[in-house]
C-alpha cells in the first residue's frame, strides 16, 4: 500500500507455538514495515505485526497517523503422527475468521483492534475505507453469504462496528458512492455478477 509519503511492504509468515500432547498451534501473521519516501530518499521508518493474511491493497488505509488494516486470521491445531518409521503432522482443529488492527506509523505499535468479528469460517473479501468509515465484506465462498461490516474508527482504541446483515453471494470490490453509501460488487450465489 502506498500514502502521500510512505509505503508500506507486507511478509505474511506462520507463527508456530508448540502445545502439549504432542501438538503445535500455527497461526498465520504479517509483518508490516513502513518505508518514508518524503524528501526523494527512501527510509525505513519501523515494522509492526498482525494476526493474519493481508488481501491485497484495499485491505489497508493510513489516516490521521493511524494505518487500518483489515485481515483474515488463520490458525490450526497438527497432532504429531507416528506411522512406523515416519513422522507426519495430521490436522486437529482449525479457525478462520477476520479482524481489524489500528497501528500507530510512528512507531508500528497496535492502538487498537478488533479480533474475530465475523461468522467462524469466513475470510476478508474486500475493504474500503474512507476517513473516519471502514467497510469490510466477509464470505465462506462455499456457502456465499455476504455480510459487510461497517466500523466506526474516529476513535482506534475504541472501535465500534455494526453489521449490514447477511446478503447473497459477496462482494470482491467495495467502492464510495457517496453519501454514506457504499457500492459491492461481486458474485451472487450462483456465481453470477451481482451489484448492491
Amino acid at each position: 500500500f502506498v500514502s502521500a509519503e510512505s509505503l508500506y511492504v507486507t511478509r505474511q509468515y506462520v507463527k508456530t507455538e508448540d502445545l502439549s500432547d504432542d501438538r503445535e498451534q500455527r497461526t498465520t501473521a504479517t509483518e508490516i514495515t513502513r518505508i518514508s519516501y518524503a524528501g526523494g530518499a527512501l527510509e525505513r521508518k519501523g515494522a509492526g505485526e498482525i494476526l493474519g493474511s493481508v488481501k491485497n491493497q484495499y485491505c489497508m488505509d493510513e489516516y490521521n497517523g493511524v494505518l487500518r488494516v483489515a485481515a483474515t486470521y488463520q490458525s490450526s491445531a497438527q497432532k504429531k503422527s507416528n506411522r512406523g518409521l515416519t513422522m507426519s503432522m495430521m490436522q486437529v482443529s482449525s479457525e478462520r475468521n477476520a479482524s481489524l488492527y489500528c497501528l500507530d506509523i510512528e512507531n508500528m505499535q497496535t492502538v487498537g483492534k478488533m479480533e474475530k468479528f465475523a461468522p467462524q469460517g469466513e475470510d476478508v473479501q474486500s475493504a474500503r475505507f474512507k476517513g473516519d468509515i471502514g467497510y469490510i465484506c466477509t464470505a465462506e465462498v462455499i456457502t456465499l453469504t455476504d455480510p459487510v461490516y461497517a466500523f466506526d474508527l474516529r476513535d482506534p482504541t475504541n472501535i465500534v462496528y455494526k453489521d449490514t446483515g447477511t446478503i447473497e453471494g459477496y462482494s470482491s470490490s467495495l467502492v464510495d458512492f457517496g453519501d454514506g453509501y457504499c457500492l459491492g460488487i461481486g458474485y451472487g450465489s450462483t456465481r453470477n455478477l451481482k451489484i448492491e
